[in-house]
């Protein structure tokens, strides 16, 4: 057999050679096989390539999720500032008049959908953020 030894790498024919038998060792271009594509990827998270090259992956990915964070706070402050603006109506109208079953009815029905709406808010908030943190896993 024959040994050829390059650039730290081995490899060792055997067997009789014909004629017209070619060797070719060369770079796997596509990448498949080896970790270089994961290596190049992973050199993108802290590697300046978004905003006009000024800022990285990880820069932009933390600015969002505090984006996302301050954004789903907010909703949920105004969810309750609502919910206390709600009862704060409820016992002034209460304190006046008598109780209208029909109105009261409409109300909750009013109510019942601001809450879910900013129950939606919050539940696409947590979708986007577990979308982010699926995205860099």
């Amino acid at each position: 057999g024959m040994t050829i030894e390059s650039n730290g790498w081995t490899a060792e024919l055997s067997g009789i050679p014909q004629f017209g038998d070619v060797l070719t060792i060369e770079e796997n271009l596509g990448g498949q096989g080896d970790n270089r594509n994961a290596l190049l990827l992973s050199n993108l998270q802290n590697k300046d390539v978004l905003d006009g090259g000024n800022t990285n992956y990880q820069e932009a990915y933390s600015t969002m999720v505090g984006r996302v964070g301050t954004q789903a706070a907010s909703a949920e402050r105004q969810k309750e500032s609502s919910e206390a603006l709600l009862i704060q109506a409820r016992d002034r109208k209460s304190s006046v008049t008598g109780v209208n079953l029909d109105e009261e009815a409409a109300d909750l029905i009013r109510y019942q959908q601001a809450y879910e709406a900013a129950s939606r808010i919050i539940s696409t908030v947590q979708t986007m953020f577990d979308s982010l943190l699926n995205a860099t896993r």
